[in-house]
């Protein structure tokens, strides 16, 4: 067909001026039919407008444009629930309708029947209950504005036709057994791993043979049933006496089966095992659009949707505008949600989507891609049911997105725009985040399964104008352990950076950059991150957890305390650094600051550099008084490095029940202060291996480990190499005495025994020999500490 075909206004009995909607309706149906019968491929009007009356809408024909000219088509005010301006549902195929107005009575509506009256349509695509059918193929509708819906500017609608068995739906709850059937003669086989179903499904229905096809489609809500763990089944079909015809292997729920014209009735076989006695598998023939193409509308002040999609396949969305959708719910732009797996291949593409109350929602369906579109003051949620959404290149400004569904979210740019992945009545669906830009923005992760979520090489930054909400979390991290990798997080200021309250302690990070942004520490691995002026970090508090940082960095230059990586106040299993690097430039702050109740800390082959500090009593490792109640330490491997003589590592203070190995360390400058009882092993401390087990002459104080030697630091002729301790404890040069005045902290000895005061005062006349707690002398308080320790020359040199 070719050629267009002006309407002729007088002709059709046609108003162009507003009036007179019956005869409107009417005269513009009517010409469109005779255009097409005479062969012409596009009916124009002549530009003006057009009342159309509610009970009848303009329906374009098969393989026709209706081209409206610029002309408005307004629908007549009324009190209907429902009503089209426009409607495809004779099963119209290869249909368009273009370059026009349609207008709603939304503001003069009369609502008083009650109801939502939601059904108010600019275009019409499909119906639940279609005039002729829903299976209208190659629809088109572009370059038309839609306003003042009292429902959709355009709707996309499906009839989810059920199958009847004795008088009821057609459902498979209890019609299944153990086995499967051959696929190239239809026999039954012995097959513990499928199963097939027990009757013979009538392929006469009426619907059937109209359309040609059937499938197994969910129940009313889509769902398939929890007791079904497959995705794909097999329909085997037979003549009436039972004669194979053919089989249809490997087809998926909510997809259509071609059934042979032959062909009298079914056998279904799932590839699945286990026998459901309940399932949500239903046999249906439903309608359908399939290839619809909206493009290049503005659709806009609609009380329900911009567009909503209830079943379909194979629909564009592309380059539409679409906002200002508010005044019933759900209030959205585009809604893809009735009809379930029936919605597929959905391309949603380079559209501006803004000031709607819910935005873009995708309630269920599989095969979607969210791609190229601008999101301003608007949101969007793809809930639970949702698989293989693709959502990429897409701009969101002020629009929080919610993701339950099976997503890759991917190119995205976000400004102060959070995302937010969740899990929903225990589902916990995949989700890829990658090579995303989250500006002032926060991406937030709560899922209850592990390792269901992957960020990867995702930039996440603050500036200054985050400062007016306050602190932003730019990943918000909860529920279960997930991966994070190769991502920057930059914040402009301190305050911002990660924010964490998992409930285990799995997560993954790797190759992740963290720069002047303040974060609080998931449970998990980190490997290759580098933290650079992050402020004060923390970890967060659960004996279970284990912090295990390999081969990072920590970069910090600032001037403040505490800086570094910090754990206070808090409880932890494991606290593990391997092959790490602590740089500090700045002139104060520690690397670590230990003050928790931690069980263990390992500290193995790390490099520690200090500068550019000017106070001796600085440190790099610091564990805070006795406030430590772990079990052990252990400083292996490490590498301590400044510019005077501070502490590399102070535990001067943990309680004596702490084990603490320091072994094999370098230290350069700096300091080493640990308790008496905590072993040093083979450590080279400004150019000597163990300097503090060295002395010039008989060692007078100290704590001596049994077997512990010191080396002579000043051998001679007829002199010793060294003294080891034969009896452990503390050696003190003062011997106890009556009437004498003591401090707190003093230590004395006594008849082979050590004591310390822990309330000063006089002594008395009598000595203490307690070996255990303590007692009191006059008015001291002598505590009891350990044996005098004895140690005994060795190595005597030859003179």
């Amino acid at each position: 067909m070719a050629g267009s075909y002006l309407l002729e206004l007088s002709r059709w009995n046609v108003k162009n001026d507003g009036t007179d909607a019956p005869n409107t309706s009417k005269g513009i149906n009517e010409a469109i039919i005779w255009a097409t019968q005479q062969g012409f491929s596009e009916v124009v009007l002549p530009k003006g407008k057009y009342l159309i009356d509610e009970n009848n809408p303009i329906e374009p024909q098969s393989y026709m444009t209706l081209n409206l000219n610029g002309s408005t088509l307004r629908i007549r005010d009324n009190g209907l629930q429902g009503y089209a301006i426009i409607s495809f549902e004779r099963d119209q195929v290869h249909s368009r309708v273009t370059n026009g107005i349609l207008q709603g009575d939304r503001y003069t509506h009369n609502y008083t029947s009650g109801g939502t009256h939601e059904g108010g349509y600019g275009v019409r695509i499909g119906d639940f209950t279609p005039i002729g059918g829903s299976n209208v193929r190659f629809i088109t509708v572009d370059n038309l504005e839609i306003l003042e819906c009292t429902g959709d500017g355009i709707t996309i609608a499906s009839v989810y036709n059920q199958i009847y068995f004795q008088g009821g739906i057609l459902t498979l709850d209890g019609r299944f057994e153990s086995g499967g059937i051959n696929l190239t003669n239809g026999q039954k086989t012995v097959d513990n791993t499928q199963i097939r179903s027990t009757i013979n499904i009538d392929l006469h229905n009426p619907e059937i043979k109209k359309y040609g096809y059937v499938g197994l489609y969910g129940g009313s809500y889509g769902g398939i049933g929890s007791e079904i763990i497959t995705d794909m089944y097999d329909m085997i079909f037979y003549k009436s006496d039972g004669t194979f015809i053919s089989a249809s292997p490997k087809n998926h729920f909510f997809d259509e089966v071609s059934v042979p014209e032959n062909a009298d009735i079914a056998k279904i076989v799932l590839r699945q095992s286990k026998i459901p006695n309940i399932t949500g598998l239903t046999l249906r023939v439903p309608e359908f659009p399939k290839f619809v193409f909206i493009e290049k509308c503005h659709i806009h002040h609609c009380r329900r949707l911009g567009i909503g999609v209830t079943g379909t396949k194979f629909a564009f969305i592309r380059g539409n505008e679409i906002h200002d959708i508010s005044g019933t719910g759900p209030a959205g732009s585009i809604d893809i949600e009735d009809g379930y797996d029936l919605n597929q291949h959905v391309y949603i593409e380079d559209n501006h989507f803004y000031k709607t109350r819910t935005g873009l929602i995708v309630v269920a369906g599989k095969d979607i891609v969210i791609s190229n579109n601008k999101f301003q003051h608007d949101t969007m949620t793809i809930w639970n049911n949702a698989d293989k959404v693709l959502i990429n290149g897409n701009f969101f400004y002020n629009s929080p997105c919610n993701l339950w569904g099976e997503v890759i979210f991917t190119e995205n740019h976000m400004i102060t725009s959070n995302i937010s992945v969740h899990y929903n009545n225990g589902i916990n669906r995949q989700a890829n985040i990658s090579d995303c830009v989250f500006l002032n923005s926060s991406l937030g992760l709560t899922k209850n399964l592990k390792y269901c979520v992957t960020v990867d090489n995702c930039k996440f930054y603050t500036d200054q104008d985050s400062l007016v909400n306050g602190p932003v979390s730019l990943l918000g991290l909860s529920g279960r352990g997930q991966i994070i990798k190769n991502c920057v997080i930059e914040g402009g200021h301190t305050m911002s950076g990660i924010g964490a309250s998992p409930l285990s302690g799995e997560y993954i990070f790797e190759n992740v950059i963290v720069k002047n942004a303040r974060s609080t520490f998931p449970a998990g691995t980190y490997r290759n991150c580098s933290f650079i002026d992050t402020g004060t970090n923390m970890f967060r508090n659960n004996p279970e957890f284990e912090y295990i940082f390999e081969g990072c960095r920590f970069e910090w230059s600032g001037n403040y305390d505490f800086q570094g990586v910090i754990a206070e106040n808090i409880s932890f299993k494991l606290l593990r650094y391997n092959n790490c690097t602590f740089s500090s430039t700045g002139t104060a702050g520690y690397a670590l600051y230990i003050w928790t109740w931690g069980e263990r800390i390992e500290l193995i082959n790390n490099f520690f550099s200090f500068q550019n500090r000017t106070n001796v009593n600085d440190r790099m490792i610091f564990f805070y008084g006795n406030y430590w109640k772990g079990k052990s330490a252990l400083i292996e491997g490490n590498r301590f490095s400044s510019n005077i003589a501070m502490y590399a590592i102070d535990a001067s203070g943990l309680d004596t029940n702490v084990e603490l190995l320091f072994k094999d360390n370098t230290v350069t400058k700096a300091k080493i202060n640990l308790k008496p009882n905590h072993v040093k092993i083979n450590n080279y401390v400004d150019g000597v291996i163990d300097p503090y087990y060295t002395s010039s002459g008989f060692p007078t104080s100290g704590y001596f480990a049994l077997g512990q030697e010191i080396k002579n630091s000043k051998p001679i002729p007829g002199g010793y190499i060294g003294w080891v301790c034969t009896t452990e404890g503390y050696i003190v040069s003062s011997i106890w005495k009556p009437s004498t005045i003591y401090s707190v902290g003093s230590m004395v000895s006594n008849n082979g025994l050590v004591y310390r005061v822990t309330v000063s005062g006089q002594t008395g006349t009598v000595a203490p020999t307690h070996n255990s707690g303590s007692i009191k002398d006059g008015t001291v308080v002598w505590e009891y500490v350990s044996p005098l320790a004895i140690l005994k020359a060795y190595g005597k040199i030859e003179t």
